[in-house]
């Protein structure tokens, strides 16, 4: 397994386990209703429906069948198109919100756990991965956008930015030539 793997292994495990001794330590902080399956088996159809439309889905992002991937814009639409239909299910099965355990009335104190959660997954990632040394840089890295390649018009000017080796660096010289002279020698 590469570190990668072992970050994402250490991060969900970080989160879980931080929510499960949270949950064991205050039990009121999922205070939810509970719900009442009416149909259990249609309901278990419906899911198996909804993770095979994101897996077909999936297939066919793999299989370059979706939007092109140009910019930012549009990987986030084939995200979206990707995980739309176990959206579609969890939202057509009724009461959506009680179902998925999300407490309207408690909304903003579970952005600000998952908040939490989030920085703390991250957090073991980027530790396991590379380093702790890493997390200023990588949190950097996470949060900065690129704005002057977003806005629309804005092209790279030709000329920037690494030359393939051997490429002419300028007309009659060669790269990596000493001088001039030596190029036309």
């Amino acid at each position: 397994m590469g570190p990668d793997y072992l970050g994402l292994l250490a991060g969900y495990v970080a989160a879980a386990g931080a929510f499960w001794v949270l949950f064991l330590a205050a039990p009121g902080i999922m205070q939810a209703q509970p719900v009442q399956i009416q149909r259990p088996w249609l309901e278990l159809l419906l899911l198996a429906i909804g993770i095979a439309g994101v897996l077909g889905v999936g297939q066919l992002y793999v299989a370059k069948r979706l939007l092109p991937e140009q910019g930012e814009f549009f990987q986030s639409l084939n995200q979206i198109l990707i995980f739309a239909p176990a959206v579609a299910v969890l939202v057509f099965l009724r009461p959506f919100w009680a179902k998925n355990y999300l407490p309207l009335d408690r909304a903003v104190s579970g952005l600000g756990l998952g908040l939490v959660l989030a920085l703390l997954a991250f957090t073991a990632f980027i530790a396991a991965s590379r380093g702790i040394g890493a997390w200023p840089g990588a949190a950097g890295q996470a949060s900065r956008r690129r704005w002057r390649d977003c806005r629309p018009g804005r092209r790279r000017r030709a000329g920037r930015g690494r030359r393939p080796p051997g490429e002419l660096a300028a007309p009659g010289r060669v790269r990596g030539s000493r001088s001039r002279r030596a190029a036309d020698r």
